[in-house]
């Protein structure tokens, strides 16, 4: 597995940003291991025994950007995302990803967990496994019964629901 100006950067509290905000990957872990030669990334962690490397030939991430990858040593984990501007989070090592378009399609080992977006821009954040989560336009609506939710998206017209008021919602652009 060869990279290019690789960095390795084990920390519990990693944040790297970058100039692009069109790119960014969340994970809650304690033991990361970030290699990205891509300036254009912004990693917020921590999570748990996740390893996200940023490009590598051996993927669950397929995008047309060639320097975007994804490894997680959870099997459990797949990703595939064929949009240059997709943003996505991976919170939990029980998510599995598919997106061959920009209709995002979440689905999870979890039968509690479900996600449809079709809007690229959108940034999700959902560290629980009872998670269940419709967002079917770039008019979001968002149902969280975990307060560990965070949702990002540059959408003017988001809508959320939730039974908790302990949502976090960032407008991309403040990035």
């Amino acid at each position: 597995m060869l990279f290019a100006h690789n960095r390795e950067i084990p920390n519990t509290d990693l944040q790297l940003i970058a100039p692009n905000p069109d790119l960014q990957l969340i994970a809650p872990c304690s033991d990361l291991q970030l290699i990205a030669p891509n300036p254009d990334l912004q990693l917020i962690a921590p999570c748990s025994d996740l390893q996200i490397i940023l490009p590598s030939s051996d993927l669950q991430l397929i995008a047309p950007n060639p320097d975007l990858q994804l490894i997680a040593p959870n099997p459990d984990l797949q990703l595939i995302a064929p949009c240059s501007a997709l943003q996505i989070i991976l919170p939990s090592s029980d998510l599995q990803l598919i997106a061959p378009n920009p209709d995002l399609q979440l689905i999870a080992p979890n039968p509690d967990l479900q996600l449809i977006v079709p809007n690229p821009d959108l940034q999700l954040i959902a560290p629980c496994s009872d998670l269940q989560i419709i967002l079917p336009s770039s008019d979001l609506e968002l149902i969280a019964p975990n307060p560990n939710l965070q949702l990002i998206a540059p959408s003017s017209g988001l809508q959320i629901i939730t039974p908790n008021s302990d949502l976090l919602l960032i407008p991309c652009s403040s990035f």
